[in-house]
């Protein structure tokens, strides 16, 4: 009796959490009608991010920091970059993430990653680590995201929309999918509801459950955002000395967590919503040496960055027009105040173009942070390029771009496109591949591994349709 009574209670609990709207996604205007009044941005750029939506979820995530305050307690830095923080960046070496992070995982046994819920980029960047995190020892996975419903999840060998929130994003579906394959050890950490202690404790207590178990696993754990900070916060944001997950963590069982943030060094919707490091460190790439002759100048910021015109392009805070004459060959360069006076430097030598995710390491075994010390270092992903409206970051080594006839879609425009593969398509609430939002303009494409797919079509209209696609090498 009390067997069929839990099983009932569960069956309720189930249908109740995972009712038909929890998985509903949502096309533009109606994300907007659901969120906007309520002024819930992050929510909105979620489910953005959920339809292939980037620029519009990089966007609505904005507006929840447009006032300056909140954009502060954001980045926990100041609009202007300090000459400080300008000189050591303009001197420093970047060097590949990738290698940077795995190099630090042969001697680390807890590694942390967050990530921003609303950029798929940031799960993408992780599953290119799991191969090579595997290679180093690390066996077990804790997501955040992670629920406890579901328990088949490796034996089913894929995920659904149940095993966790944010899997209605593809780009998680793809890391869980990759772990699956590697045969990794996952594990929920999340806060159960007759839990006592705060988020944070709790979240630290079941991790190092493992450690019980296994003394000497490598334990990673992908997040988001504050819960990768190993020490107390007080800001206006947050409760006054709050305290996170890897600071818990860290304080129960001695380990030292080998902490990378990814939130602070990322693209946003328009420079002056990002943190002036990153447009520093992006605007590096576009620098072309200058030459001037006894050249000097007084202005009212630390740094600038000017055109031939003497206009400030940093975009950071507002344009400043300095007063300074060039030499006719000057196009572009930073310039950073000595005293009162502004000294011009002339040779720009770099040993690394900075066109995939970067790391700069200094000094003795450390790494710049954003400028925060939060975390042990940040991980800068530069601006997006775009190949007809898909990001370019999206396409792993396995990927293909999948262009749909237009004549084989019988149904309205705006259509919204989910990709499953054709063995998972079955499933009640499957994980997608892939998810695009298609009008009677555009030629946007898939972006899918080798195999064969279901595509799920529906248009605003309530009108649905299916298609049974391959893709193959030519």
């Amino acid at each position: 009796m009390k067997t069929l009574l839990l099983t009932f209670i569960l069956l309720i609990s189930y249908n109740t959490v995972f009712a038909q709207g929890y998985f509903d996604y949502l096309f533009d205007y109606q994300i907007e009608d659901k969120h906007f009044s309520k002024k819930e941005y992050q929510k909105a750029a979620e489910r953005f991010s959920f339809i292939g939506e980037y620029n519009k979820a990089l966007e609505m995530y904005d507006k929840a920091f447009e006032n300056e305050a909140a954009w502060t307690n954001q980045h926990f830095v100041d609009r202007i970059l300090i000459k400080q923080d300008s000189l050591f960046l303009e001197g420093v070496a970047a060097q590949n993430a990738y290698s940077y992070v795995l190099e630090k995982a042969k001697s680390e046994q807890i590694i942390i990653i967050n990530g921003a819920p609303h950029q798929p980029r940031h799960r993408a960047f992780v599953k290119g680590l799991l191969k090579g995190f595997k290679i180093e020892g690390f066996q077990y996975l804790g997501l955040e995201t992670l629920g406890y419903y579901d328990t088949l999840l490796v034996e089913r060998g894929y995920p659904f929309l149940p095993t966790g929130y944010y899997l209605r994003e593809a780009q998680m579906g793809r890391l869980v999918r990759e772990a699956i394959e590697l045969e990794y050890t996952f594990f929920a950490y999340g806060k159960r509801k007759l839990s006592k202690g705060t988020e944070a404790q709790e979240q630290a207590k079941n991790i190092a459950q493992i450690l019980e178990q296994d003394p000497k696993a490598k334990i990673l754990i992908y997040c988001n955002y504050e819960n990768a900070f190993e020490h107390e916060v007080d800001t206006l944001v947050y409760d006054k000395k709050a305290t996170y997950m890897a600071y818990e963590l860290k304080n129960l069982t001695g380990i030292d967590p080998f902490t990378i943030d990814q939130t602070q060094l990322t693209e946003h919707s328009k420079p002056e919503m990002e943190n002036p490091a990153f447009t520093f460190l992006a605007n590096r790439l576009k620098e072309i040496p200058i030459e001037v002759i006894d050249t000097t100048f007084h202005v009212v910021t630390d740094t600038i960055q000017i055109d031939s015109m003497g206009i400030d392009v940093m975009g950071l805070d507002s344009i400043v027009k300095a007063n300074i004459e060039l030499d006719s060959t000057a196009t572009i360069g930073y310039y950073y105040r000595d005293s009162m006076e502004i000294s011009i430097q002339t040779e720009y030598e770099y040993e690394v173009d900075i066109t995939t995710s970067s790391v700069f390491p200094y000094g003795d075994d450390q790494a710049y942070n954003g400028g925060i010390n939060l975390f042990d270092v940040a991980i800068f992903h530069p601006r997006s390029d775009f190949e007809d409206g898909r990001p370019s970051w999206l396409f792993h080594e396995e990927d293909y771009l999948y262009y749909i006839n237009k004549d084989d879609i019988t149904i309205s425009f705006p259509c919204m496109i989910r990709a499953y593969k054709t063995d998972e398509a079955g499933e009640k609430h499957p994980a997608p591949m892939d998810i695009i939002i298609l009008d009677e303009e555009e030629n946007k494409p898939l972006v899918l591994p080798l195999g064969d797919y279901v595509l799920k079509l529906d248009s605003d209209l309530g009108e649905s349709d299916e298609i049974q696609i391959s893709v193959e090498t030519e």
